[in-house]
């Protein structure tokens, strides 16, 4: 699932438009637009941006950017 998937499918389970998580996130509206609909992806936000969405929609961004949760999945193995 793409970063923008998963905003979308947050925002939507929270019944919020596109400008309500801009206002909440205090990001301009089309930054959420672009990030859902796949022209701005993860690489392309700032940490920053990201942590206010993420904020925003009341998850961690670890969440947000899709790292598994340790207790549900196993991490990948450090590169030695």
């Amino acid at each position: 699932m793409t970063i923008g998937e998963r905003i979308i499918q947050l925002r939507t389970k929270r019944n919020m438009r596109q400008s309500d998580l801009a206002k909440a996130a205090k990001v301009p509206v089309s930054t959420i637009n672009m990030v859902e609909s796949g022209i701005r992806k993860g690489e392309g936000l700032t940490v920053e941006t990201a942590r206010k969405i993420a904020w925003a929609l009341g998850v961690s961004l670890d969440y947000l950017c899709g790292v598994p949760d340790e207790k549900s999945e196993q991490l990948p193995a450090a590169v030695a």
